[in-house]
């Protein structure tokens, strides 16, 4: 009975992630300073890139300021500061998502309805 529970309370938490192939859109930033650079002003832009190119984690800032962490890195160099759609499989960390990405894309600016499938 009590194993019966387990697996049963196991399987509800397990099931709160968002499954494989699922995706999020967000910003690239940079881990240290994150959220701070959303204004994407040019400097926000020259930091993130700055940060990349001194191989700092990067991550994607989505809805609601989650952070999405990964630990393929590669896959969001070339997309410093760009509004992405990430597609994968993604499960809660303590404060944070981690994120097994299958692809990347940039994403239309919110409002409009023109995307694209790489860095500009």
């Amino acid at each position: 009975m009590f194993r019966g529970v387990l697996l049963l309370l196991a399987s509800v938490l397990l099931g709160t992630g968002i499954a494989s192939g699922d995706t999020v859109t967000g910003v690239v930033s940079d881990a240290m300073r994150s959220v701070k650079h959303l204004k994407a002003t040019a400097e926000d832009q020259a930091c993130v890139k700055r940060c990349s190119d001194l191989d700092e984690e990067l991550l994607v800032i989505g809805p609601e300021n989650t952070l999405y962490r990964t630990e393929q890195q590669a896959k969001l160099k070339g997309f410093e500061d760009k509004r992405v759609k990430v597609t994968g499989k993604f499960e809660p960390m303590a404060d944070d998502m981690s994120m097994d990405i299958t692809s990347v894309e940039l994403a239309p600016a919110e409002g409009d309805s023109k995307g694209g499938a790489g860095p500009k």
